[in-house]
């Protein structure tokens, strides 16, 4: 799968989301060509290694956003990033533009 979006994601977002998964599970550290790749094109999701935790694949919320999803985030430590905790206003509307399907 070819992405070469590197959408910026706040630190804040993916510090917190190493911390709450630190200790879970996994044995890919790029689900998205890892684990899509096989769901779409492969068949069954084959691991590519043993599972492992978070700390161990990622080792923060630095690799963590920069490698579990390929080239699709990339931590950004400025104000111009998305986040995925929002209770109004959609902040990310700001940050990455919605194509217009006129």
């Amino acid at each position: 799968m070819d992405m070469d979006y590197e959408l910026p994601i706040c630190s804040d977002t993916c510090n917190k989301w190493f911390e709450a998964c630190k200790n879970d599970k996994t044995s890919s550290e790029d689900w998205l060509n890892e684990y899509a790749v096989y769901r779409f094109e492969k068949g069954p999701i084959k691991p590519t290694g043993p599972c492992r935790t978070f700390v161990e694949i990622f080792k923060n919320g630095e690799g963590l956003c920069n490698k579990m999803w390929g080239p699709g985030y990339k931590y950004d430590r400025s104000s111009n990033c998305i986040v995925h905790d929002f209770k109004s206003e959609n902040p990310n509307d700001k940050v990455v533009p919605v194509p217009s399907f006129s």
